[in-house]
């Protein structure tokens, strides 16, 4: 049995060890996508139900050559007495290829639909048959999270208006190796990365209390009682989040009680430029943070100005050998602010915030 996780594109490394954390055993690897063997059909839940890193999961049911004859082909071998009497709907994805993707819905359908009896919904179906075409490969199987994808976490009822999608978010925290010790952001916006550290070391799933919206729950809704077994709730630590502007700080608020994390993280306005006043020298193990990028020109002296304050708050309130980590798509104004405030580069690499591509730095102090 095989499960493919899709991952956050430059991040896939950081979802297979957490997939292979679960139980799975990596495989292959596609552009963003991981393909795992797994053992049963248990385990499969599991990890779709747990994954904090994924943005979906798939059950697959078939690989084939990249092109509709080849997928129909394929699709005509497959049992699907999983989905008996289930509505229906069948989703695909292109990448660098051209392929019509109408077509292919409706062959594929017709074949689900002369297998299974089943009926086509495509507004609320009971399961999703989705595929992911690449170049050189094309896959297939039950989705097992539903129309949502994992980035859209349920516990966003305030969303910043550039914030950072929470699989990022929580793939960095990883990254990092943080594991417990204080932790800041002190440009939270909307509370991600502080929430999603909480996700991360009480090990709350994504869809706690919200299971039943998934397809993996239909399979065996028995496991939930062991995988909320599993959560960490006795687990604390001090995790900080601010941000200069109430509406923001309002927001931060409602996520962390949205996703029970409240007692852990608090949220506080404060000003990046009050930070050292608020906490004082050497307080802090760990920042990371997503500053704003000054996409638009008119912003752009600001958000350096951002980025350079952020390095010589980090410098007074870092403990010694403290670690800041952040994206950001400006390499030469990052690089030129740690080597003024003393700060040694331990990691790089570009990763893609949505379509923007972006650049991750970790830096331990002195």
């Amino acid at each position: 049995m095989y499960i493919a996780t899709i991952a956050n594109k430059g991040l896939e490394d950081i979802n297979r060890e957490e997939i292979e954390s679960l139980g799975a055993k990596f495989d292959k690897q596609y552009d963003f996508i991981n393909i795992f063997k797994v053992k049963d059909l248990d385990s499969i839940v599991k990890i779709a139900l747990k994954t904090q890193t994924s943005k979906r999961v798939l059950w697959v049911k078939f690989f084939s050559e990249p092109n509709i004859d080849s997928i129909i082909r394929e699709a005509n071998q497959i049992d699907y007495s999983e989905i008996i009497n289930k509505k229906f709907a069948v989703r695909a994805h292109k990448y660098d290829i051209d392929i019509d993707i109408m077509d292919l819905y409706n062959r594929l359908g017709d074949v689900i639909r002369r297998k299974t009896n089943n009926k086509v919904d495509l507004t609320n179906p009971d399961v999703i048959f989705r595929g992911y075409i690449l170049k050189d490969i094309a896959i297939f199987g039950y989705d097992l999270i539903g129309e949502q994808p994992l980035d859209k976490r349920y516990y966003r009822v305030y969303y910043h208006p550039a914030g950072l999608a929470p699989t990022i978010a929580n793939s960095l925290i990883r990254l990092t190796k943080w594991n417990g010790q204080s932790l800041l952001d002190p440009l939270c916006g909307s509370g991600t990365i502080p929430i999603e550290a909480a996700l991360y070391l009480r090990e709350i799933p994504p869809l706690y209390r919200q299971y039943d919206k998934t397809f993996a729950y239909q399979l065996n809704p028995d496991i939930i009682d062991e995988i909320e077994q599993s959560i960490k709730w006795d687990r604390k630590a001090k995790i900080l989040c601010f941000d200069k502007f109430v509406k923001h700080m309002r927001g931060a608020e409602l996520n962390c009680i949205h996703a029970r994390v409240k007692d852990i993280v608090k949220v506080s306005k404060i000003n990046l430029e009050d930070v050292d006043f608020k906490l004082g020298e050497k307080a802090i193990d760990y920042i990371i943070t997503n500053p704003p990028y000054g996409i638009k020109a008119a912003d752009r002296e600001e958000s350096e100005k951002v980025h350079e304050y952020l390095f010589y708050q980090a410098e007074y309130i870092l403990k010694d050998n403290g670690v800041l980590a952040l994206l950001s798509p400006h390499k030469e104004w990052v690089l030129k602010y740690a080597e003024k405030y003393n700060f040694t580069l331990k990691h790089e690499r570009e990763i893609y915030h949505n379509k923007l591509k972006v650049f991750f730095f970790q830096f331990l102090k002195g």
